[in-house]
């Protein structure tokens, strides 16, 4: 760019204003600015001013350029029209014939506009030797008229970003930045958009805008905006069960609802049913199941609502089917089944079925089968060296396998042992997964593995407990407990000292946090029984060690206390309630049966109300909350006299619809005459040509099932048995309830009763119905009768065969193939499908 001169040349010779003529020398006055005619210059970031000076001359005759000019500085005119005095850089060996410069800085804001500038080289007497004349357009800076917001409310969750307008006098390009100010002691955010991670509800913002044209940048514009309230995402609704099931009750549920409001404020599900698209009137999250009818379409709407404002609408809907129902009876072949695959593996054993929860946290159960049928083969009694086997069936949307090979994990206790399936104990030390216990002991030919008295408290040998802990990695393909399970041990391999294979789940007795372990042992301390409680807690658990070791924990002692030599004392232990509130105050009670307990040994069972802290070091029977004792029995048989109340114990939540758990107690009676079949007469088979059959007359004991209303009016201080509310009995020697379980089978919130039929010490081969069952007696809030008969089941299930055992074992999972239904697992030992006594365990749905 060149630059351009405006001169001057004044008259060499002046005369002062004292009459003294003045030697002025000849010079011209050049302004030296780059640019076009017109110089623009910023009007606040000040500028630089150049002159040139060219001529012969000393300082002594010109020692400075003056400049004059219409600028304002600091809103007053300069005085006199100065605006600056500068000195004439002279070059003492070239001199000024090539020019020198004379220049400065004007710094101060100057009104935008035309301009004139005058520089004037000045003798000492203030003559002007030349002058330049430059015309100056100080620019006019750019101004934000307008800043929209978009969203022009912003809210939580918004990203914020905004819209200038601007204009600029001189038609100049421009380019416009901005800072966010948010709250102290939070630094100035940069950048065209405020994200939500910056911003939270109520919080006050600034955001200023301003222009640069490159000479200038014009005053910031500032906006002040508060962040709104954002209302609640739609949530995903779901309705289960889904098909629904006539008289099964029905939920509504939304997927994590506290995540659907980025305000993080307190929400509120409203939940609207519609059937068959008119109002239901209902404003919960359940629907009772006896307000639906099969064929029915209900539908559940749900908004989110954070107080100030609510979510849009989703829906769930489902159609009502008939309710699950059987022919009574039915034949267990109806049902779906997972069948042993080999001889004598007698799956469904007592003792053979059990879940323990949600092993491997996929939030569908999971399912042990056990086969001890190996340890001691029929073809080598009395070497009971085999292996026995617990095989995990891990919940699946594609259900269970129809064989015993079609297993997830094979965990093997040490040669030897047989291994009881498990209850669910939860989760023991807080990670969110359940844990797996299981019970062993050593192998006997001449005893089973289950629950009779008399075998159980006497035997010898070594027991313990094997605790897995729950592996969302799973547990592979095959498990050593030996190895890799922590043990905890009986006490000593003396007679009598065995842990009770009885499953004794018990939630969370100090109310924690943390479900508890509880461990019987009904032979320990001459057979006066012990029950163990080890706390739940995080960490690691010794493996080892017997359960009074075991801490933090405590022992609950059974009596009496005075005992005789070879006297037998109360079998605390042989039966547990598992996880059961019978008070009502929302804390987990502790249930335990002793059946040779109270005065007259006729067996009682102890109720001990949680009171959310820890007990111990040691309880005893006495200090129970709640005594339930048995009644005797007529008989001639003394042996027969003691109904063994508290054999058998099951938590049923809710038995007759008052809101509050309930109690199964099993025992025997009453006995009868019967006439049964004594050898074989059958000589169906080949080969068997044996008539020795007769028949006789025997007092036989039928079983009873005791129901315990829960409740402080209903069980408090001493009972008896016979002040229970209800009672169910048996006929002849059906050993009926030998195997209390609770289920919901049709999802109406109250629980009902399925008992096996199986004896204490064995299973019954033949009932006076012609084959062992499971009964169901369904738990209603209408009145019931207090004395019903075994015959009196709402639902039979009967075997297909009369040596099956169907009903050794019972095991309920809450949703194995996540159909969002409950399962009840009955088994059958004694099938001889695909080889004798392969077994089996048949599945039966059930209401969630």
């Amino acid at each position: 760019m060149k630059s351009w001169f405006l001169t001057l040349i004044l008259a060499a010779v002046s005369v002062s204003l004292s009459g003294c003529i003045e030697d002025i020398p000849e010079v011209e006055c050049n302004w030296v600015l780059p640019g076009p005619e017109t110089q623009k210059v910023p009007s606040s970031a000040g500028f630089n001013l150049r002159v040139q000076v060219r001529g012969a001359f000393t300082a002594e005759q010109l020692p400075a350029v003056r400049f004059f000019s219409d600028l304002e500085q600091d809103g007053a005119s300069h005085p006199d029209g100065m605006l600056l005095e500068s000195g004439i850089a002279i070059d003492e060996s070239l001199g000024c014939e090539n020019g020198c410069l004379a220049g400065g800085r004007f710094e101060s804001t100057i009104r935008p506009g035309n301009h004139q500038l005058v520089a004037r080289a000045l003798t000492p007497r203030g003559n002007t030797a030349c002058e330049a004349t430059l015309d100056l357009l100080v620019n006019s800076p750019p101004q934000v008229t307008a800043v929209i917001l978009n969203p022009e409310a912003p809210a939580t969750g918004d990203d914020v970003e905004f819209i200038a307008e601007v204009s600029d006098p001189d038609g100049d390009d421009f380019q416009v930045s901005n800072s966010w100010v948010g709250p102290e002691p939070m630094e100035p955010l940069l950048g065209d958009t405020l994200t939500p991670i910056h911003t939270q509800l109520d919080q006050l913002w600034q955001l200023q805008v301003s222009a640069d044209d490159g000479f200038d940048r014009g005053a910031p514009f500032t906006l002040d905006f508060a962040i709104a309230n954002t209302p609640p995402a739609a949530p995903t609704v779901h309705i289960e069960p889904d098909p629904a099931r006539l008289d099964s009750k029905l939920r509504c549920s939304v997927d994590d609802p506290q995540g659907l409001d980025p305000d993080d404020q307190q929400l509120e599900v409203l939940w609207a049913w519609t059937v068959d698209g008119s109002d239901a009137g209902i404003s919960d999250a359940e629907v009772a199941g006896s307000l639906t009818s099969a064929a029915e379409q209900w539908t559940c709407t749900a908004r989110i609502s954070d107080g100030i404002a609510s979510s849009a609408e989703s829906s769930a809907s489902t159609t009502v089917l008939a309710e699950l129902s059987f022919n009574s009876p039915t034949a267990a072949s109806n049902l779906p089944r997972i069948a042993g695959s080999g001889p004598e593996q007698r799956i469904g054993d007592l003792g053979g079925l059990g879940s323990p929860g949600d092993i491997n946290g996929d939030g569908l159960s999971d399912l042990i089968l056990t086969m001890n049928g190996e340890v001691c083969p029929s073809a080598t009694p009395f070497d009971c060296t085999g292996q026995a086997h617990a095989y995990l069936f891990a919940g699946s949307s594609a259900g269970l396998p129809d064989s015993v090979n079609g297993h997830n994990t094979d965990f093997r206790p040490a040669p030897g042992l047989r291994i009881q399936a498990p209850a669910r104990v939860g989760d023991l030390n807080g990670d969110g997964i359940d844990e797996l216990v299981m019970a062993y002991r050593t192998a006997n030919p001449l005893t089973t593995l289950g629950g009779e008295i008399e075998t159980w408290t006497q035997a010898s040998g070594i027991s313990g407990l094997y605790l897995v802990f729950g592996n969302a990695n799973g547990h592979g393909a095959v498990f050593d407990l030996e190895a890799d399970a922590v043990k905890i041990t009986a006490t000593a391999e003396s007679s009598g000292n065995l842990l009770s294979p009885s499953p004794c789940p018990i939630g969370d007795l100090d109310n924690d946090g943390f479900d508890d372990l509880a461990i019987t042992a009904p032979g320990d301390d001459q057979s006066r029984g012990s029950l163990f409680v080890i706390y739940g807690h995080p960490g690691a658990w010794l493996s080892g060690l017997s359960p009074g070791t075991l801490q933090p924990g405590f022992r609950l002692r059974g009596g009496p206390q005075n005992l005789d030599p070879g006297e037998r004392g109360d079998a605390l232990g042989m039966s547990c309630a598992g996880r059961v509130d019978l008070n009502n105050d929302g804390l987990a009670d502790l249930v335990v049966g002793a059946p040779r307990g109270g005065a007259e040994g006729n067996g009682w069972v102890l109720i001990f109300h949680g009171d959310g802290t820890r007990w111990g070091p040691e309880i005893t029977s006495s200090m129970a909350d709640v005594i339930i004792s048995g009644d005797s029995i007529e008989s001639t048989d003394p042996s027969l006299q003691n109904t063994r109340f508290g054999q058998a114990i099951s938590a049923l939540h809710d038995f007759d619809g008052d809101g509050v758990d309930d109690l199964a107690i099993s025992g025997m009676g009453p006995l009868s005459l019967q006439t049964v079949t004594v050898g074989d007469d059958d000589d169906s088979a080949a080969g068997d040509d044996d008539d020795s059959a007769s028949e006789t007359l025997v007092e036989q004991d039928a079983g009873t099932v005791w129901i315990a209303s829960g409740g402080s009016d209903n069980l408090s201080g001493s009972l008896m048995a016979a002040d229970l509310p209800y009672r169910i009995t048996g006929l002849g020697d059906l050993g009926f309830c030998g195997l209390p379980h609770s289920v919901d089978i049709n999802g109406d919130g109250i629980d009902d009763l399925v008992c096996a039929d199986t004896r204490g010490d064995s299973i019954v081969q033949v009932t006076p119905a012609g084959s062992p069952a499971v009964r169901l007696f369904m738990g209603s809030a209408a009145t019931m009768a207090s004395e019903r008969s075994y015959d009196e089941a709402e639902l039979l299930l009967l075997a297909a065969g009369p040596d099956h055992q169907f009903g050794a074992s019972l095991a309920r999972t809450t949703d194995l193939d996540g159909d969002l239904y409950a399962e009840l697992l009955i088994g059958a030992p004694g099938l001889d499908a695909p080889s004798i006594d392969s077994g089996a365990a048949y599945q039966v749905n059930l209401a969630p």
